[in-house]
């Protein structure tokens, strides 16, 4: 090898193992007599930092916590979970608008079929479908999927006409994405019959029992309360669709 060539390599050489004896002096300066690290950024104090577990909404200091907490009546403190993310975050929302109810899936329920819910065609064959993947994945015999399609609902009277209607959560494997779980809103009209008005997939079942907030404002449009998914996002029922839309700006 030439002189120049080897030059070159040796130079090459110290300035890389200069390189890592820096970076190791930093790291260690950083985490050293419980002192920070300049260098590398704490990204815990930005909006990705999940709620506490006391219920406290990013922004928020604990006395601000707890006086939202005393005023909250219908959100028990077993329900707020730091599981429960992506979050609404209710101080930001009221910055704006009436919360009507902070959140309507504390209770899930799994007795649809018994209901009006059982009675609709799409979530029959939704059940069907899910037996039949279920059965195909259990006979490979790598795992066991449970027969029964994983649903639960909240009711509620989103168009405040008296009738109970239903936030349905479907979290099966085969309905969900990495975009969350299908998540479904049907209202109930005269004589019975369910209306869809929500189609969507979003984070709304967490774990079992353990769902993200779902949030209605004391604000209707066409006849309907505005809900408020995840992420602080307000929809807002739409006459000429029939369903629930997201709107630029909320």
């Amino acid at each position: 090898m030439p002189k120049k060539l080897k030059l070159i390599a040796v130079v090459c050489l110290s300035v890389n193992i200069m390189a890592v004896f820096l970076l190791v002096y930093i790291l260690q300066e950083g985490s050293g007599k419980g002192g920070e690290n300049p260098y590398i950024k704490d990204l815990t104090s930005e909006i990705y930092a999940m709620p506490r577990e006391t219920g406290q909404s990013m922004g928020q200091s604990a006395e601000e916590s707890v006086e939202e907490n005393n005023t909250e009546e219908s959100i028990e403190e077993t329900d707020i979970s730091p599981l429960r993310y992506p979050f609404v975050d209710f101080s930001y929302i009221e910055e704006n608008h009436e919360i009507l109810e902070y959140d309507i899936c504390t209770v899930p329920q799994y007795d649809w079929e018994n209901t009006l819910l059982g009675e609709n065609e799409e979530l029959r064959s939704d059940a069907e479908e899910h037996e039949k993947f279920a059965k195909w994945c259990n006979s490979l015999g790598e795992a066991h999927v449970p027969l029964d399609l994983d649903l639960e609902y909240f009711p509620f009277d989103f168009n405040d006409d008296g009738l109970e209607d239903y936030l349905v959560c479907t979290s099966s494997w085969d309905f969900c994405g990495s975009l969350g779980n299908l998540v479904r809103i049907y209202v109930q009209e005269e004589g019975g019959t369910l209306k869809e008005v929500l189609y969507v997939t979003a984070p709304l079942h967490v774990d079992d029992g353990i769902h993200a907030r779902f949030t209605v404002l004391n604000e209707k449009t066409d006849g309907y309360y505005a809900i408020v998914l995840t992420s602080n996002r307000i929809l807002r029922y739409d006459k000429d669709t029939g369903k629930y839309e997201f709107h630029d700006g909320e």
